[in-house]
């Protein structure tokens, strides 16, 4: 997983929870990407998850509200097929 998350998975989520900078960045930036791989869906909602939790900076959270939004929306649509 350290090619999917740089620095790897282990400690990630505590790093988020944190509001270390750089893991912010990082764990928005994966939001709003969506990689698509195994078991990426799992990671998307543990990130997602803690990124909630977490302090952010106004612009931070401007982007995670957007990342939820595209979801809601893609969720909606989903269920209309």
């Amino acid at each position: 997983m350290s090619l999917a998350f740089p620095g790897g998975l282990d400690g990630a989520y505590e790093r988020i929870v944190s509001g270390d900078p750089e893991a912010m960045e990082t764990a928005i930036c994966f939001l709003e990407l969506r990689p698509y791989y195994f078991r990426s869906g799992y990671m998307f909602e543990d990130i997602l998850r803690k990124c909630k939790r977490a302090p952010l900076s106004p612009e931070q959270a401007s982007r995670l509200e957007t990342v939820r939004e595209q979801l809601a929306e893609w969720r909606r649509t989903k269920l209309l097929k």
